[in-house]
């Protein structure tokens, strides 16, 4: 709600196209907001506040994101979808439905909430901005057709979102299917990702994640990938993960401190060509000993 209050302030303010003004006071009076403005709109919308919480208020001068013309933008329709590292799609109104800014030098920032309105993104990597801090917002992990989330080697930190108490699992990243945070500085638990069946890359490590591996983590039937390397993980490894049966690579070392060792079953995982669990405390198949 507070966003879409926003989006009124500048649409009212005269950011975006002059026959959406003209409407405007009419349109206020009869809907909402969210469905006064067109799809496009909340787009560019939710790409000014992404720009602006970006760049840090010492750096508004910067080059980066240069092109990003909230200006021009809102005369020229679509015009965003010109913006450097954002995909649009041309058979579905052009909304943005990708955003890559790997490598983009982002003097500073944070990622806002009103990149939820960005309802028709699927994939979203910010990787590599090491200027990157602050939270992630809980609304991304609402979004309904996000499939990929690229945020790896940044400065985010605090708890990883969890769902509300009272959401269904399947609402939890309802489309995820690659999750990449590695090596920033989250803590806490690791996230209920248990109910993402579509996930089949998932890279939790360089981070400061403490507890245990949860069971449920063994329900991603899809995951090929698993890292959780470098945290600060405790207790068993739990046995459940013997279920991924795609699963070819596991990374459980460094810095973590397990019990004992892993199930025998992981032997029966016939996919499976890495197994790390350098420097983590567990000891072999069973706690026997015996290294795979």
């Amino acid at each position: 709600m507070q966003a879409e209050q926003a989006m009124a302030q500048v649409l009212v303010q005269g950011d975006l196209r002059p026959c959406t003004r003209l409407l405007l006071p009419l349109l206020l009076a009869a809907t909402a907001v969210s469905a006064v403005a067109s799809p496009a709109e909340r787009d560019l919308y939710a790409l000014s506040k992404l720009k602006s919480s970006l760049l840090s208020r010492s750096a508004r001068n910067s080059t980066s994101l240069a092109d990003w013309d909230m200006i021009k933008s809102s005369s020229h329709y679509y015009y965003h979808c010109n913006f450097s590292g954002i995909t649009c799609d041309a058979t579905n109104g052009h909304r943005v439905v990708a955003i890559n800014l790997t490598g983009v030098p982002l003097p500073g920032g944070v990622l806002p909430a009103e990149i939820s309105l960005l309802d028709a993104l699927s994939s979203l990597t910010v990787a590599g901005c090491s200027s990157l801090s602050g939270p992630m917002p809980a609304s991304l992990s609402s979004m309904p057709l996000l499939r990929r989330l690229n945020l790896s080697v940044n400065n985010l930190a605090g708890p990883f979102p969890s769902p509300p108490p009272d959401a269904a699992a399947a609402a939890y990243f309802p489309s995820l299917e690659v999750l990449d945070v590695y090596n920033n500085n989250f803590l806490g638990p690791l996230p209920p990702l248990g109910g993402s069946r579509l996930l089949h890359h998932l890279h939790l490590g360089g981070n400061y994640f403490t507890g245990s591996i949860p069971e449920a983590y063994g329900d991603m039937e899809g995951l090929v990938y698993l890292g959780l390397q470098a945290n600060s993980l405790s207790g068993h490894v739990p046995p459940s993960l013997s279920r991924l049966r795609r699963l070819r690579e596991i990374y459980l070392g460094y810095y973590n401190s397990f019990d004992g060792g892993i199930s025998p079953e992981f032997c029966e995982l016939d996919a499976l060509v890495l197994l790390d669990m350098s420097s983590c405390g567990l000891t072999g198949i069973g706690g026997g000993g015996r290294t795979p």
